[in-house]
């Protein structure tokens, strides 16, 4: 046999070794997607993904639902919403509210800072409602309800409903330790 078909018989078999070699299932496995799908007031408000985060089990706060919309080419309304509950994570029971649970939302106009307008909740009073419909140790699905009042920078604004849906994997226990 020459030098250049040993060469190629070589290639063919370690390619037939490499391709009937198991793969790594977590590398094939299929990472999941954050989604946060709600309405202020009625109106749709889709977040920008790259902003969706979700977080639990970390210091005071149980669970953290964020979103924000940042407006193309940065120039608009930057909406955000955050809900917090301070709660025991995992939850102790699926399809029950969360207990303490504390919604915000904010608009901020870039090209007029000024006018920057805030809604947030600080006592706790069953107006935000957050109900865990599944958990799998990575992954949470779920829904909220939440009626927020004016900040006290804004007290002649009304009160706005936020309601909403989010799944995804959730960032588990405090980055700042």
């Amino acid at each position: 046999m020459s030098g250049k078909r040993a060469w190629i018989a070589a290639v063919a078999v370690l390619a037939v070794f490499v391709v009937a070699m198991p793969g790594d299932v977590a590398a094939k496995k299929k990472r999941s997607r954050k989604t946060l799908t709600m309405t202020v007031d009625g109106k749709k408000l889709k977040p920008t993904p790259r902003t969706i985060d979700f977080s639990a089990g970390g210091g005071t706060i149980g669970l953290g639902i964020l979103g924000q919309k940042i407006p193309r080419r940065g120039l608009g309304i930057v909406k955000t919403v955050y809900i917090a509950c301070a709660t025991l994570w995992p939850p102790p029971a699926l399809g029950t509210p969360l207990l303490g649970c504390l919604g915000s939302y904010n608009e901020l106009n870039t090209r007029n800072p000024t006018a920057a307008k805030y809604w947030s909740q600080f006592t706790v009073d069953n107006s935000t409602v957050v109900i865990i419909d599944a958990w799998d140790g990575t992954n949470v699905e779920g829904h909220f309800t939440s009626t927020v009042p004016a900040a006290i920078t804004n007290p002649g604004l009304p009160p706005v409903t936020l309601v909403g849906t989010f799944s995804g994997p959730v960032r588990l226990g405090d980055p700042n330790r």
